[in-house]
């Protein structure tokens, strides 16, 4: 595989899953001192304030409205605006590196709802086998002896975040082709308008919360949101979605990192077993 890519697509593969998988680390820094409801909005308008700024300032231009803003509301609310506060609030009650790890069950979720609505896309033995085994991996993070019975909540929220983002990218898939950066923009756009009210009904005084968690935000907002955006498409663009889909695999690992050196996290061995299952699944479903 190291043959047909390039040493760029490498790095910028590796940029890529330290920006998404550090978004955990920042995400429970953020949540620890503010409601979850102003984490998301607050990533959300950053994110969409510098795409928009970008669209602004080159030959891209938003459409007009019509059918399409419709495709693209349903793009905000199960690719943003919903899986972001599933995980952000899921992360007041487990670490950083246990969401990266649930979350990792995104790309089996996918394999299976394309089975049904994407054609070419039908489910194989061999996919079948994987995606058992990737569930028996998020079943074993899942089991209650393993955790706090309170923490479970917290876990299936993250789990639920994962479904939205794998039927996300179905209706991706689904989507007339319009230039990736003004869906972005778009998509941005119409998750923050979902999630602010809920955010200013609920937002603490602005003075009232340590320099930290603010420097998370803007983190999330600029590095993990608009900044990940536009190297998401450069690889697409570069090397196309497949060799994509291995940040799959990087991303839980960069979250577990990035969690034991920032936050002190300590993961316990089935974490790591887990980990180990899920990714064999993922990586028996997608040969």
């Amino acid at each position: 595989m190291g043959g047909r890519h390039s040493l760029q697509d490498w790095l910028l593969l590796l940029l890529l899953s330290l920006m998404w998988g550090t978004a955990f680390t920042f995400t429970k820094i953020a949540v620890t001192e503010l409601p979850p409801t102003v984490v998301v909005a607050a990533r959300l308008a950053v994110g969409a304030a510098l795409l928009l700024a970008g669209i602004r300032f080159t030959a891209l231009r938003l459409p007009p409205p019509g059918r399409i803003w419709c495709r693209f509301a349903l793009l905000s609310l199960f690719g943003n605006a919903l899986p972001f506060f599933l995980i952000t609030w899921g992360q007041r009650g487990i670490t950083s590196g246990l969401a990266g790890t649930l979350l990792a069950s995104m790309p089996l979720a996918t394999l299976f709802l394309a089975h049904f609505f994407i054609a070419g896309e039908r489910m194989t033995r061999t996919k079948v086998a994987g995606f058992v085994l990737g569930l028996i991996g998020v079943g074993l993070l899942l089991r209650p002896e393993a955790s706090a019975a309170a923490e479970i909540r917290y876990q299936i929220a993250i789990v639920a975040g994962a479904l939205c983002y794998a039927l996300n990218a179905v209706l991706a898939r689904r989507m007339p082709v319009v230039h990736p950066v003004v869906t972005a923009a778009a998509t941005l756009s119409l998750a923050t308008a979902m999630v602010l009210p809920f955010a200013l009904s609920g937002a603490p005084p602005l003075t009232g919360s340590p320099a930290g968690a603010w420097f998370a935000l803007a983190w999330l907002g600029v590095v993990a949101t608009a900044g990940a955006t536009i190297v998401y498409f450069r690889i697409i663009a570069s090397a196309g979605p497949t060799f994509l889909s291995l940040i799959n695999y990087l991303i839980p690992i960069v979250a577990l990192g990035a969690g034991m050196v920032a936050l002190g996290e300590h993961p316990g061995w089935e974490t790591f077993v887990a980990l180990a299952v899920i990714l064999s699944g993922l990586g028996l479903a997608t040969r």
